[in-house]
């Protein structure tokens, strides 16, 4: 009685993965498995297991979704991650055929420490456009010691990549220590005069940085931002990014409407899968110290979703520290990672400090060089630009509509008209909080002019269209 009792409840909970989710990306837990040790690494379930073809053909079957890339500027996205993904090369191989044959619209990602690289691999990469995140910490005594001695292997397939003219799918991902922030600038340099354009250093924040080591860390993004401006007036076509920079000049410089969102885990618009097709709301789950409070496993491709551990909506950043308040940090710390929140301070909402430090730091420095970066004289990066543009906007909003008192009807319908072919220019370039902050200022100063269905035909409807709203 009480079997058929729990049976009945387990079929009342557990729904088909296509009826809980519609993803637009997932994750691919293809290995457990990985052939370094590195120091700082968070997967502490090591194991020889591998993701079958079998799993791996259903995992993409049910969560692909049709996305269109003119409506929404991308594609569905299958992330491969381990362990180390190569290991289990033979499957990501199937994943990519079986996406070709059935003509699937996917971009894949690759999240490697690229000591595995044979000619097969490469022609994938070049064929099926892989983007590889390679891990690597810049200089050879820096890597070897975080990283197995395994910077000449990372160094050699590199180059390998550079010879088959395919370093524009490389980005460079440094994790730095507290210990390692005096070589790090010097292991970005090496890997830019290498010929990769794209690099992510990501100070470790899950460990102490003491007040001697913020300074180093300060002084290291001072100076990685006098590089960059250096390389942004560099006359030639390379397209050079530090990722995230640009992604603290667009959050630091997003209109004050904007309000950061905590990381979606737990959304339905995306999942990590293990080898085994158990379903996570987070990549690092499958293979990390289990975080208690956040829903650890929420179902099985094969036998189903448990649609409670789902949440609907982001949470916004939650600013629980009394310092949050005045923070230089707050406009792109949303609050943390809620994984290693829980692991560090037992709440998802609250970091820990040793990121809170980190954030200070690069937001100091991005703020203190943001006018000469977007002011440098061979600006390729497409980020960098759609934000100039973005501000370009906001600037003849802020200058010539807000404050309408000594113009005519007529004069201000000239300005909002010519607001209005601005934004068409930049077309779905509009950045979702620019969009907020424009469509705000826009109807409190035609209130003046027009009436709701007037504003509505002069301005608002084309940005709806353009924003799908």
């Amino acid at each position: 009685m009480l079997v058929t009792y729990v049976a009945k409840e387990f079929d009342k909970i557990m729904k088909p993965f296509k009826d809980v989710f519609a993803c637009d990306s997932i994750t691919m837990n293809l290995t457990n498995n990985c052939n370094l040790n590195c120091i700082y690494c968070f997967e502490h379930n090591k194991q020889p297991e591998m993701m079958s073809v079998e799993n791996a053909i259903k995992i993409v079957d049910e969560s692909y979704r049709y996305i269109n890339p003119k409506e929404h500027g991308s594609y569905f996205m299958i992330n491969f991650f381990g362990g180390e993904p190569f290991l289990n090369w033979n499957t990501m191989k199937a994943v990519i055929d079986h996406c070709n044959e059935k003509k699937y619209r996917v971009s894949y990602g690759v999240t490697t420490n690229l000591t595995i690289l044979n000619d097969e691999i490469i022609q994938y990469v070049d064929d099926n456009e892989l983007h590889l995140l390679v891990s690597a910490d810049g200089l050879k005594a820096v890597h070897d010691k975080n990283r197995s001695n395994s910077f000449d292997t990372v160094i050699r397939n590199l180059q390998r990549l550079i010879d088959a003219e395919l370093q524009i799918l490389v980005e460079i991902r440094m994790t730095i220590l507290p210990e390692d922030i005096e070589y790090a600038l010097d292991g970005i340099k090496m890997f830019m005069n290498m010929g990769f354009d794209n690099i992510c250093p990501i100070p470790v924040t899950d460990v102490d940085w003491s007040d001697d080591d913020c300074k180093k860390l300060e002084r290291f993004y001072e100076d990685l931002m006098q590089y960059y401006v250096e390389l942004l007036n560099t006359k030639g076509t390379r397209n050079f990014a530090i990722k995230n920079t640009d992604e603290i000049l667009l959050n630091v410089l997003e209109p004050e409407v904007h309000i950061p969102y905590m990381c979606p885990i737990g959304r339905n618009t995306w999942a990590a899968f293990d080898v085994n097709g158990d379903v996570y709301p987070c990549h690092q789950l499958p293979t990390s110290k289990p975080a208690y409070k956040i829903p650890q496993r929420i179902g099985n491709i094969w036998t189903g979703i448990d649609e409670t551990k789902i949440i609907t909506e982001r949470k916004p950043a939650a600013y629980s520290k009394p310092e949050c308040e005045n923070c230089i940090g707050k406009a792109v710390c949303a609050s943390g990672c809620p994984e290693e929140n829980l692991r560090k301070t037992g709440d998802e909402s609250i970091p820990f400090d040793g990121y809170c430090k980190t954030q200070i730091a690069m937001v100091k420095a991005v703020k203190k060089y943001q006018t000469q970066i977007l002011n440098a004289k061979n600006i390729r990066n497409r980020t960098l630009n759609v934000l100039k543009e973005n501000l370009k906007i906001k600037q003849y909003i802020d200058e010539k509509i807000i404050n309408p008192e000594h113009m005519t009807k007529l004069e201000f319908s000239a300005k909002l008209m010519h607001v209005r072919e601005m934004v068409d220019i930049l077309d779905k370039n509009i950045l979702p909080s620019f969009y907020e902050y424009f469509t705000n200022r826009i109807i409190e100063a035609s209130a003046k002019y027009f009436d709701a269905n007037d504003i509505h035909t002069l301005y608002l409807g084309k940005v709806d269209d353009i924003n799908g709203r």
